[in-house]
């Protein structure tokens, strides 16, 4: 389990997710075990690099990041459009 990712959730801080050559910017929304057992991360992506669009919903996991960084930068609450999703996972470990 990532920690950082919960306590991000639960101090509503902005995270950065770095990979080889590019970072991504977003919101933590929810984050737990999808049905094979594997981490993810319910977010918003506000800035960096994507395939397709630099914001919006995304399905992330953590663990293909090369670091997770949890910055001082708050955000105010969930995004428009955001439930709480269970069906997504099969452990919740923590969700706005």
């Amino acid at each position: 389990m990532n920690q950082l990712a919960v306590l991000a959730i639960d101090r509503r801080h902005v995270i950065k997710l770095l990979y080889p050559g590019f970072c991504r910017t977003v919101e933590p929304h929810a984050y737990g075990l999808d049905r094979h057992g594997d981490a993810i991360l319910l977010c918003y992506q506000t800035g960096g690099d994507s395939s397709d669009e630099s914001q919006g919903w995304r399905f992330l996991n953590p663990g293909d990041a090369v670091r997770v960084i949890e910055t001082s930068e708050k955000f105010t609450g969930p995004r428009a459009g955001y439930t709480r999703i269970v069906r997504y996972f099969r452990v919740m470990f923590a969700q706005l």
